[in-house]
């Protein structure tokens, strides 16, 4: 999801599409962090791209018959855990999600052989702002877009070691997006074209954790998604890698030591 991107073509053509990303590869595990653990992320993300149009100074945006791409972009964030089997976290641009782990042991305290199972729910919005040429620079074209969504999923999985967690994903997508595009020429008329248009996404995600040192989770996915949006009906697969870093965690709480009686002194005796 780009925040704001500018597009100015001096004496040659431009090419700047307009496009809506959603994330098709999520890094939900079916693992909480446990209470008071933050973890910071990132890495490449696959994403289902609906491309409204492939260059806005050619062609007005289309809501009706977009083209679907599988995309990669690059992914920042971080989770903390608020309560052993509850997380929040946060990636950037503007995703928010919040997990819950309903069967199983959250990630500092579970043990080989276990299932778990958890649910998420995720919302994300974006703007974006992008100007541009003509090629003969005698046209100006802007195009102002927003979008938000809603997701949820369920995550299950399978720890086969202290080292290896396997999950599946399944997950569900919904929301809309709006905009204008505006053709302002040196001299003549200014057009405006408002367009709007809603996305459904469907998909899963079958992943793998891979843990070093036991603060370092490395996370493979391989997803598909398929998207209804307009006119369009599409499949997209991609795969995607994360790195997850254990960055703090609180002591473990002190065992009191158990003082043992001392032998009795002769007066005692």
């Amino acid at each position: 999801m780009k925040i704001l991107s500018l597009c100015l073509a001096l004496g040659v053509l431009s090419s700047c599409a307009s496009t809506v990303d959603w994330p098709m590869s999520h890094f939900h595990s079916s693992e909480t962090n446990g209470r008071a653990r933050l973890r910071i992320e990132g890495g490449l993300q696959a994403q289902n791209s609906v491309v409204l149009t492939d260059d806005y100074t050619l062609t007005a945006p289309n809501a009706e018959t977009p083209r679907v791409d599988r995309t990669l972009d690059f992914l920042v964030g971080g989770n903390v855990g608020i309560l052993d089997r509850w997380d929040i976290g946060l990636r950037l641009p503007g995703y928010a999600f919040t997990k819950f782990q309903f069967i199983g042991s959250p990630r500092s305290e579970s043990a080989i052989r276990s299932f778990s199972l958890s649910a998420v729910a995720a919302v994300a919005g974006s703007g974006s702002k992008q100007s541009g040429d003509s090629w003969i620079g005698s046209t100006r074209y802007n195009v102002d877009k927003h979008d938000r969504m809603g997701e949820l999923s369920l995550v299950g999985g399978y720890r086969t070691s202290e080292a290896l967690l396997v999950y599946l994903a399944p997950y569900a997508q919904a929301g809309s997006y709006e905009g204008s595009w505006t053709r302002t020429p040196l001299s003549g008329t200014t057009t405006i074209n408002n367009f709007n248009g809603h996305i459904k996404n469907r998909g899963f995600n079958l992943g793998l954790v891979l843990t070093g040192a036991n603060r370092i989770d490395i996370l493979f996915e391989l997803g598909t998604g398929w998207t209804k949006t307009g006119q369009v009906h599409n499949r997209q697969w991609g795969g995607a890698l994360m790195v997850n870093i254990l960055l703090y965690q609180p002591a473990p709480a002190s065992v009191p030591i158990e003082s043992k009686p001392s032998a009795p002194t002769p007066d005692e005796v």
